[in-house]
């Protein structure tokens, strides 16, 4: 059996609070939005943002390598990373390679045009 790492709210605040800036509502968000909670409560098996980003990251790798000239994971990790270019849409940012729950990957998007 895979022995997981779970760890509290308090230390994912704090991870949170170094990865945004000092911004507590986008830490918050990512708490109780997009952070991988554990099956045991209170826990979680994500400890920063970025981990939550591996997470999707890993999902994305396997579906890209399906297709010819598939993106790398260094230029798929370079598009996601810091929420910068690439913004999930959250049922995609909660539920792509969270095996602990149960989601649609559907989501509504924004295009503008110009």
């Amino acid at each position: 059996m895979i022995e997981i790492e779970l760890y509290q709210e308090s230390q994912l605040f704090e991870k949170g609070l170094e990865y945004f800036s000092e911004d507590i509502l986008a830490t918050n968000v990512w708490i109780k939005k997009y952070a991988l909670k554990s099956k045991k409560d209170g826990y979680f098996e994500e400890l920063s943002p970025d981990d939550t980003l591996q997470r999707v990251l890993k999902e994305i790798e396997r579906i890209e390598k399906k297709y010819p000239n598939a993106k790398t994971k260094d230029e798929i990790y370079d598009a996601i990373k810091d929420f910068k270019k690439f913004i999930f849409g959250g049922s995609i940012l909660f539920g792509l390679g969270n095996y602990n729950a149960v989601s649609s990957l559907g989501n509504c998007f924004l295009l503008i045009m110009v």
